[in-house]
């Protein structure tokens, strides 16, 4: 009894209840995501963590599932988790000079190969679709490629050359002829 003056030598005896620690399990599905952070697989009983946001090229994370069920924080119990994605809409601007080619805009996701669309400008030969309205020949795309971010695309233009023009094929040692054409149609 310790409310009373303590006028002799005691000894007290410590007395201890082992404390059992439990651990719950987190498992992650992250149906072609993964993750660019640090993330932990286990949590102490009434110790959770925040969970992870992982990254998807081309996709927004919607949360972490178990079945139909958003899973905003945890309980103390083993979690079986699915990441759900929403495909990202991406955009194609194109531009002829500082006018906007508003009929040949196109939308696309990461999924899908995109083919650029053609343009033609009279009296002009068409050279190519560039990134930057300069033409830097780093800038030049191809015919289609596969993106994951909006894009801008410029046409760039020679003008063409009017009247006929003579094209002469050499056939190495064959027969020379003379063709005529227009070039630039």
């Amino acid at each position: 009894d310790f409310n009373s003056a303590v006028t002799a030598d005691v000894t007290l005896t410590a007395k201890w209840e082992e404390i059992i620690k439990i651990y719950y399990t987190v498992e992650y599905n992250l149906d072609g995501g993964e993750f660019d952070c640090d993330f932990f697989t286990e949590f102490e009983e009434n110790n959770p963590f925040i969970l992870p946001v992982p990254v998807k090229e081309g996709y927004t994370f919607l949360g972490w599932y178990e079945g139909d069920l958003l899973i905003e924080s945890l309980e103390n119990k083993n979690y079986s988790l699915t990441a759900k994605w929403e495909i990202i809409t991406y955009t194609i601007t194109y531009y002829d000079g500082e006018n906007e080619l508003t009929e040949l805009n196109q939308t696309f996701t990461v999924e899908d190969t995109v083919v650029f669309a053609t343009y033609k400008k009279t009296g002009y030969i068409f050279i190519g679709w560039y990134t930057t309205s300069t033409f830097e020949e780093s800038s030049r795309v191809g015919d289609s490629a596969t993106f994951s971010t909006n894009i801008i695309l410029y046409a760039k233009f020679e003008e063409a050359i009017e009247g006929p023009t003579t094209v002469i094929f050499d056939y190495n040692g064959g027969v020379t002829q003379a063709l005529y054409t227009e070039y630039g149609t």
